[in-house]
Order: structure tokens, then C-alpha cells, then sequence
């Protein structure tokens, strides 16, 4: 008994010098929250990672003549957890908001405010104060101006491209990069010569969405263990140059890039941890290439997520060395010229794509997807919603399969590409999920013979 007595006194201890430490620490304006296994304290505008509690806890108990050690430090900061521990958020991923009074559904943090972003929309602007119930690791690092101008970036994209098309989804596409909307599950592809401002518009887009909030990225990533950990809080991640026809982890690679895109929840593993929280990571993904990514995806899945933004112009040799200086210049003007493209994109519930490049891509990284478009006709019920160039029928088909391999090895032949049916077979149910589901089918060849049949597939007529 006197034992159990000795620690619950410890306990109460340790739990009232963790209450003291957080109080003299709010009355110094600091504020500390414990949320997805990790603490975070408060500055003047946003939630930052705190990784020196216990050093700040240590000098806080040293200025009071506390005893700090070891022993009472592992103590107390469980208690500083426990006591700033968001239970009843714990399963909610930042932001969120904790207040119980009214708070608009979405909104941008900059410098000077937060902007009712839904209201902006709408053509009306409100700009509320900085509150820590607001828990978000974002703020833009510049103030909101709806006036502030951009010379010289209109200037700039007036140079490198020469249609209004292609300004017209970077514009939609660095607005949608300011939010933390990610519904619209897309990554875009920036792919032309060197020195044509890819590097330039990737450098202004970190810089719009904020240093903090963005990182550099490889497609590697993907397949390591803690690959996905630097991607936590990351609003853009840019990825270089990408091939991964050699690389022997590609399918996993793959899939958990278009998991990551799809905002299916992660499993986030840090080095040093056992604790691995379940995500839906706010990462939009923006790639910067010379040439045409190979993916080499089956399904090609991946692929129509893409969004191409094709340059065409090279400036080596005429670079203006001040450039990306003038351009960082003139952030405010630029996030009003990028809400604009928000507002149009939120509009047309759609991107301004070349879906005829999309279209290029998804060919060169699946055979089976360019046979299906060239080569078949499918029945409505089996379409996946990003098949677009795929030719869909109300009627209900059945063709033989050798028919089916006939017409693969003739198309293979006038493409050049390898044949291997049963490998084609497989991945079209990978672009079709309901394909091939159910008993097996067979049919009369028209040859006196019963085979195989696909069910729901037809084939095109050949021209002469």
C-alpha cells in the first residue's frame, strides 16, 4: 500500500510540474498541442513540429529551481502529452478547427489572415485573424493583397508558351496547390527541353505554397520503408526526371504513388518509431522532365491522373539570371493570379488538360491499353470512368478468343511490340475491375470448334 501511495504521489508530481511548465509557457504565448503521436507548438501563425520539449522543459525547471533530472524529465513530459493530447480529434487529420463557435469550411492561411476561401469563391473577400484553435501546420509565407500585381510572371508565361490553354492549367493548377483540397486526385506532368522554365515555374510554385510546405522528391521514395515520412504536411513534393524501366520494386512504386494520389489513407512509418498513424497525405505531386515519363504502368492508371504541360521553347543562353528573384518578388500578385485559375477550375469541375498528350502517355506505358483503344469494343457496365478514348457500346458482345489473339499478334506486328497474350489478358482486367469476373464463357469459333470466350468485348472492324 505505502508503495502504491509513494507513486501515486510521484504521479501527481510529475503532472503538476507539466501543468505549471504549459502555464508559464501560455503566458508567454506559447502554445503546445499532442496530435497523431507528435507535438506541436504554436507560433504566431501556424503549428510547427516542437523536437526540443524536453530541452525546454529542462531550462524552464532550471530558471525555477526545480530539480530537472533525468528521471523527472521522462516523467513529466508523458503528463505535457496527456494533458495537450486533442482525444476527441485524434482521429482527424490536420487542418481542423477546435473552436465551438462558427468557422468557415475552408480556408488559406497567409501572413496577414486567414481567408475565407468559399466566400473568395464567391466573389466576396474576409480575412479573419490569426486563432491557435485553428490547428494547421500552413501559412503561406506572405501577406494577402487582392490587388498586389505580376508583371513580370504574366510577362514570363506570355514567353514561354504560346497558347492560353497551357497558362490556363498552370494557373488552375497553383491555385488548386494553395488549397488543401485534393479531391480532384490529379499530378501534373511538366515535360519539354532544358532551359525552357520548368525549373523557373517549379521554384515559384514552392515559393507560393511556402518552402516549409513543399519538398523535393524521387519516385524511389515510393518503395522504401519510410519513403512516405517526409511527405507528412507537405502540400507539393517535385519530382525530376523519371525512368523506371530497370527499377525492380516498380509495380510498388506504382501502386503506392497512385494511392498516394487517390488519397487513400497511408500508413506512415518514421525512423525511430514504432508508432505508424493511418494519413490521407495533402501531397499534390509536380514532375519537371525532358521527356515523357516511363512508368511502363499495365494499367495505366497512373497515367490518367496525369495533367501534361507540354513547353516547347528553350532559352538556353538567354537566361535572365534575376529572374526567379523578380518573380518570388511578386508572390501576393501571383496567389491572386492563382486563385483566378482555382475559380475557373472549381467552375468547369475540371482541369484545362491536353488530353490528347494524357492520351500519348497512357499509350506509351501500356500496351494493353493501346490495343483496348485501337482493337476492342466494351460494354458500358465495364467502364472504370478514365477511359475516355476507349469506345464503349450499349449492346452486350462475345468474341472467341482466338479471335482476340489473332488480332493481338497482327497489331503487335504493325506496332513492333513483343506478344504475350496472357500477360495482355491480365492486365486488361487490371483497366477493366469488373472484366472477365464471373463463369467461364465458350462460344462456336465459326470454325466447327467451341472455345473461350470474352464476355462484354467486341471487335473493331478493320479498315481495308
Amino acid at each position: 500500500m505505502d508503495d502504491f501511495q509513494n507513486t501515486d504521489k510521484g504521479n501527481r508530481k510529475f503532472e503538476r510540474i507539466a501543468r505549471d511548465f504549459l502555464k508559464s509557457e501560455n503566458k508567454r504565448g506559447i502554445t503546445y498541442i499532442w496530435h497523431h503521436n507528435t507535438m506541436y507548438r504554436r507560433e504566431p501563425t501556424r503549428y510547427v513540429v516542437e523536437h526540443h520539449l524536453a530541452d525546454r522543459l529542462r531550462r524552464w525547471m532550471h530558471n525555477t529551481n526545480a530539480g530537472a533530472s533525468n528521471n523527472t524529465i521522462g516523467n513529466v513530459i508523458p503528463n505535457i502529452h496527456t494533458i495537450r493530447w486533442l482525444d476527441h480529434m485524434e482521429g482527424q487529420d490536420m487542418p481542423f478547427y477546435v473552436g465551438e463557435e462558427e468557422f468557415p469550411s475552408e480556408v488559406i492561411v497567409f501572413n496577414n489572415g486567414i481567408l475565407d476561401l468559399r466566400k473568395y469563391m464567391a466573389g466576396e473577400v474576409s480575412v479573419l485573424k490569426h486563432t491557435p484553435r485553428w490547428i494547421s501546420t500552413v501559412c503561406l509565407p506572405y501577406c494577402f493583397d487582392e490587388n498586389a500585381p505580376c508583371p513580370t510572371w504574366r510577362k514570363f508565361l506570355g514567353e514561354v508558351f504560346d497558347d492560353q490553354r497551357r497558362v490556363d492549367l498552370l494557373q488552375e493548377w497553383m491555385g488548386y496547390c494553395m488549397t488543401t483540397d485534393i479531391s480532384y486526385q490529379k499530378m501534373l506532368v511538366m515535360v519539354g527541353p532544358p532551359r525552357a522554365g520548368k525549373g523557373t515555374i517549379s521554384s515559384v510554385l514552392g515559393g507560393l505554397v511556402g518552402q516549409e510546405n513543399s519538398t523535393g522528391y524521387s519516385m524511389l521514395a515510393f518503395g522504401e520503408r519510410f519513403g512516405l515520412s517526409t511527405l507528412v504536411g507537405k502540400n507539393c513534393a517535385f519530382i525530376g526526371e523519371v525512368d523506371l524501366r530497370q527499377e525492380f520494386s516498380k509495380n510498388r512504386i506504382l501502386e503506392k504513388m497512385n494511392s498516394v494520389i487517390g488519397a487513400d489513407p497511408q500508413m506512415i512509418e518514421r525512423k525511430g518509431e514504432n508508432f505508424m498513424p493511418s494519413v490521407v497525405l495533402p501531397t499534390r505531386f509536380t514532375i519537371a522532365t525532358n521527356e515523357m515519363p516511363s512508368f511502363l504502368d499495365a494499367s495505366g492508371a497512373l497515367a490518367a491522373r496525369m495533367l501534361v504541360l507540354e513547353f516547347t521553347k528553350s532559352f538556353v543562353g538567354k537566361e535572365d539570371k534575376m529572374l526567379l528573384s523578380k518573380l518570388l518578388a511578386e508572390l501576393p500578385g501571383i496567389a491572386t493570379w492563382a486563385l483566378e485559375g482555382l475559380r475557373r477550375l472549381r467552375m468547369n469541375e475540371k482541369f484545362t488538360n491536353d488530353d490528347a498528350a494524357v492520351d500519348a502517355v497512357r499509350r506509351k506505358n501500356s500496351d494493353a491499353y493501346a490495343f483496348l483503344c485501337d482493337c476492342l469494343i466494351v460494354h458500358r457496365s465495364y467502364d472504370a470512368g478514365n477511359l475516355e478514348k476507349v469506345e464503349f457500346t450499349d449492346t452486350w458482345e462475345r468474341v472467341p478468343v482466338p479471335h482476340v489473339r489473332k488480332r493481338y499478334e497482327n497489331w503487335c506486328a504493325s506496332k513492333d511490340k513483343q506478344q504475350n497474350f496472357q500477360w495482355l489478358a491480365r492486365d486488361l482486367q487490371t483497366i477493366l475491375p469488373t472484366f472477365g469476373r464471373g463463369p467461364r464463357r465458350r462460344m462456336a469459333d465459326g470454325m466447327g470448334s467451341v472455345v473461350d470466350a470474352w464476355d462484354g468485348i467486341g471487335l473493331k472492324i478493320q479498315n481495308a
